[in-house]
């Protein structure tokens, strides 16, 4: 299930990252592929996200910004936004 929510209200000391299965979701939302293709592995303020069949990794932190392996980077409100088709 997808607990997340497009309307939800996060108060600034509310992490919305609080899990490796938070920062898989958000980066498998962000990137638009399947549940299950990423795996997280927490580390000191958030998560190292990777997965099997390519190289590189990116780190998501807990207030959901992501730096990419390349060094650039996505604000939470970016990665988390409703995808369009």
């Amino acid at each position: 299930t997808d607990d997340s929510s497009e309307n939800s209200t996060q108060s600034p000391n509310n992490n919305p990252i609080q899990s490796a299965q938070d920062a898989e979701n958000l980066v498998e939302h962000s990137m638009h592929t399947d549940p299950g293709v990423y795996h997280a592995v927490p580390t000191a303020g958030g998560f190292i996200v990777s997965r099997d069949d390519i190289p590189g990794s990116a780190f998501v932190q807990n207030n959901g910004n992501i730096t990419w392996n390349d060094g650039s980077s996505t604000s939470y409100s970016e990665a988390s936004a409703p995808t369009t088709n």
